[in-house]
């Protein structure tokens, strides 16, 4: 399967190439189909046609730390992993339903803090960088620019995405690394 959610499952149970044996439970498949699900919706490719939200096009052919591969594979589809209620849970950074309000009636006097960065101290331009999918040692690039005018200075940041080929893909992922 290309769809990430089931490559990264496949990882963290195999027991030959995979992380079995530093993982103590099992992920819960019910919640990594509607993940999987999410993954495989159809978006807008760009040029007039529909593509599935996420696909992974990687092979794993060089050593490396378990985590930093799982979290490299993870970025492909805005995942991440965590540990809760003694199992290894993984989300999508997406919109959801909120399931806690807060206002001033919950919110004991004195007590919240909320502060931002500064707009100077955050990136503007997001430079993409994945593989070729005709020469995976090629890398291709693609840079997003957002709320550039002509008297702001670019503050860019490059990602470096394994598993994403296309282009339309790097986009999607710029655009929301830039919100």
């Amino acid at each position: 399967t290309r769809n990430p959610v089931w490559c990264v499952r496949d990882l963290i149970n195999n027991d030959y190439y995979g992380l079995k044996s530093y993982f103590q439970s099992t992920l819960n498949d019910t919640d990594l189909r509607l993940l999987a699900k999410y993954c495989d919706e159809l978006v807008d490719d760009g040029q007039g046609g529909t593509e599935k939200r996420f696909l992974l096009d990687v092979v794993i052919d060089s050593q490396d730390d378990a985590r930093n591969v799982l979290e490299r594979l993870l970025s492909t589809f805005r995942g991440f992993g965590a540990w809760a209620e003694n199992q290894y849970k993984i989300k999508i950074n997406k919109a959801e339903n909120p399931v806690q309000l807060f206002g001033m009636g919950n919110i004991i006097a004195d007590s919240l803090n909320i502060s931002y960065s500064s707009a100077t101290d955050r990136f503007n331009v997001a430079k993409i960088v994945y593989p070729d999918a005709n020469d995976p040692q090629s890398r291709l690039g693609e840079v997003m620019i957002y709320d550039v005018d002509g008297a702001e200075t670019e503050r860019s940041q490059t990602f470096n995405f394994i598993g994403i080929t296309r282009r339309s893909q790097a986009v999607r992922l710029g655009r929301f690394l830039l919100n």
